[in-house]
């Protein structure tokens, strides 16, 4: 599987394709499709780092198949759990919530998140 390969799969998974893909991050179709013809090496960074954005990947997985997961998940995992050790809460803690528990932290963090948007 090469990095053509990988982006039609990730594109299939959003339900997306290279046409709505090219038009949303300012590359023109003709420019994607023939790299895609000629299956070509020669992608420059700027060009990788926008298609790994609308895929919500990284340029290492779609160069060389490792880690789909955005560097920036685990900072954000990593944020919470210090924010959470303030409180004196372990990540650990979070394994034994009931469902309803876990709703209300999802909609406190959802609104946390909302209002924060808006100051």
């Amino acid at each position: 599987m090469d990095i053509y390969d990988r982006i039609d799969e990730l594109l299939k998974q959003k339900k997306s394709n290279r046409k709505e893909m090219a038009c949303l991050i300012d590359i023109p179709y003709n420019t994607i499709s023939s790299l895609f013809i000629r299956r070509s090496k020669g992608m420059n960074l700027v060009m990788l780092q926008k298609i790994a954005d609308y895929l919500d990947t990284t340029m290492d997985y779609l160069v060389y198949g490792n880690e789909k997961e955005k560097p920036t998940s685990k900072l954000a995992g990593l944020k919470l759990e210090m924010a959470l050790n303030e409180v004196g809460i372990k990540m650990s803690d979070l394994d034994n919530l009931s469902p309803e528990q876990s709703k209300l932290i999802a909609a406190a963090t959802k609104s946390f998140l909302n209002d924060r948007g808006k100051g």
